[in-house]
């Protein structure tokens, strides 16, 4: 245990290097995507994630996702407040580009409203 405790003294900075010293890490993961799709078909096929789920109780789950979860999650979001401004950027561009069919008292001739959107959002994430 003392090992663990020390460890995650030094976590930080040791990630933070280990980070600043790689090299490469886009090429590399690009170029591991086979292993990543064989080694994620061996864990479905085995089962391993429901395993993993299977010995955590509702109540641990629970406990932790609001205490730890709680904790960080605003950080993480003010940490990506940049990035999803241009995410949503690129959205409302996508949105504003798409010629709507006129509304309706119809219904259904108003849902394809919200299928033109949808099929220029998702042939935009496709990219």
């Amino acid at each position: 245990m003392q090992n663990w405790t020390r460890g995650a003294a030094n976590a930080p900075a040791n990630y933070k290097d280990g980070i600043l010293a790689s090299q490469g890490w886009q090429q590399n993961a690009i170029a591991a995507e086979g292993l990543y799709a064989a080694k994620l078909s061996e864990a479905i096929a085995e089962g391993r994630r429901a395993k993993r789920l299977a010995q955590v109780s509702e109540a641990s789950w629970k406990q932790r996702a609001s205490e730890l979860g709680s904790q960080r999650i605003k950080a993480g979001m003010d940490a990506a407040t940049g990035k999803m401004r241009a995410a949503m950027q690129k959205n409302l561009q996508v949105i504003e580009s798409v010629t709507l069919p006129a509304r309706s008292a119809d219904i259904d001739a108003n849902y394809e409203r919200s299928k033109a959107i949808g099929k220029a959002l998702n042939a935009a994430k496709k990219g």
